[in-house]
């Protein structure tokens, strides 16, 4: 998606010998992938900004990313379709956060549901990144590692009565659950 900037950074380091050319393809996808989260960031908050859900956006957003990294799940072919299922899924997510109240009951059943999908399906590979036995060892465990503590997080919220916290981080394992259905979907030859 920003190969063209990547690509014009990467020159001009290389231009002025900051970087060599032997390293062209690292630094251009790394700056790609620079890029791309700095997108994505500003969106987040921009999205947060506009439904008045500064923190609760950023709640959501580490706790997807946290466990994310380690479950897997969903991937778009492309990185404008993943930008744009991105925005879609926190618009949604702002929507409800902003417009549904969900009590504390129904967050803890949602809880226990998007558990059971995690604990089961993840992790899952992808095409582009086929997970070896090893890796599928280490990434469920880091995966169960960092769904307990957000599980923990969330019943101290819910216990609390906090509901944009708890909301925060239930919604964040739905969404995760629902990007490992359509992962376990989209992989089913792996």
């Amino acid at each position: 998606m920003f190969t063209y900037f990547a690509n014009s950074v990467t020159n001009y380091l290389i231009c002025k010998k900051v970087i060599e050319d032997d390293s062209r393809e690292i630094y251009q996808y790394g700056f790609e992938q620079f890029f791309t989260t700095l997108l994505n960031i500003a969106t987040i908050l921009l999205l947060g900004v506009i439904f008045g859900k500064i923190y609760q956006i950023l709640v959501f957003a580490a706790a997807f990313m946290a466990i994310r990294t380690y479950s897997g799940g969903y991937h778009a072919k492309a990185p404008i379709r993943c930008y744009i299922f991105t925005t879609i899924s926190i618009a949604a997510t702002l929507s409800v956060m902003k417009f549904v109240v969900i009590n504390r009951f129904i967050c803890l059943g949602l809880l226990i549901l998007s558990s059971l999908v995690i604990i089961l399906f993840s992790p899952i590979g992808t095409e582009n990144k086929p997970l070896d036995e090893i890796e599928k060892i280490i990434y469920r465990k880091k995966t169960v590692i960092v769904w307990c503590i957000e599980v923990c997080a969330a019943l101290v919220f819910i216990v609390l009565n906090i509901t944009e916290i708890h909301t925060a981080i239930v919604l964040a394992q739905i969404l995760i659950s629902i990007a490992l259905i359509f992962g376990k979907v989209q992989n089913k030859n792996l």
